[in-house]
């Protein structure tokens, strides 16, 4: 098995095709109001996977496309959404299951009306190879960095097979290995960019 390590994003479509900016529904601007910030700002919590926090209180939004785009939404099978670790079709989740062993929790969302789903990090491994590593973080604002390169251990994942993962460093990303990204291509899941994590220029969280 080859050892390379893929950040886990959304296609870019420069046609415009695929729907894009994925956002939670708040049309009366529930969530702009103190309470409502609350709940958004929970469900974030819950699905980071927090300590203290239960899937149990979940609740299941509404998200919709910024930009519709030029094709229907279930044409694609992942989507990024701000307050998730990303936004799956039900077809990827069946797919990629056997990826996400007891790290993650499979959470619903409805995507305009239609059954999509989220993953709550339950398990981070720590496999980043700090002293290889640069990462920069800001001083006034301890949760945010500038990454400038990512070296992973790779035997953390000789034996492993297909593997999706997120790491403490940072704890809302996800990552996959080389058989993730040969499932993925082989079963045609759409909507998939799978970066080299080390050729990683210089991304700012």
């Amino acid at each position: 098995m080859k050892s390379c390590i893929y950040w886990m994003r959304q296609s870019l479509d420069e046609d415009c095709l695929r729907p894009d900016l994925v956002v939670y529904h708040d049309a009366n601007g529930w969530f702009k109001t103190d309470q409502g910030f609350r709940e958004y700002q929970a469900n974030a919590l819950i699905a980071a996977g927090v300590a203290g926090t239960s899937a149990e209180n979940w609740f299941v939004p509404d998200l919709e496309p910024s930009e519709v785009g030029n094709s229907s939404i279930g044409e694609w099978d992942y989507y990024m959404c701000g307050a998730t670790m990303g936004v799956f079709s039900k077809r990827a989740i069946e797919i990629l299951k056997p990826c996400f062993e007891k790290r993650f929790t499979v959470l619903p969302v409805m995507l305009s009306g239609i059954a999509y789903f989220t993953l709550r990090c339950e398990e981070r491994i720590d496999c980043l190879d700090q002293s290889e590593s640069v990462l920069e973080w800001f001083e006034k604002n301890v949760t945010n960095m500038s990454v400038k390169k990512l070296v992973f251990r790779k035997e953390s994942f000789s034996d492993s097979g297909c593997c999706i993962f997120a790491i403490p460093e940072l704890p809302c990303e996800l990552f996959c290995n080389e058989s993730t990204k040969a499932l993925i291509e082989t079963s045609n899941l759409q909507g998939f960019e799978l970066q080299l994590a080390e050729e990683w220029d210089d991304f700012i969280k």
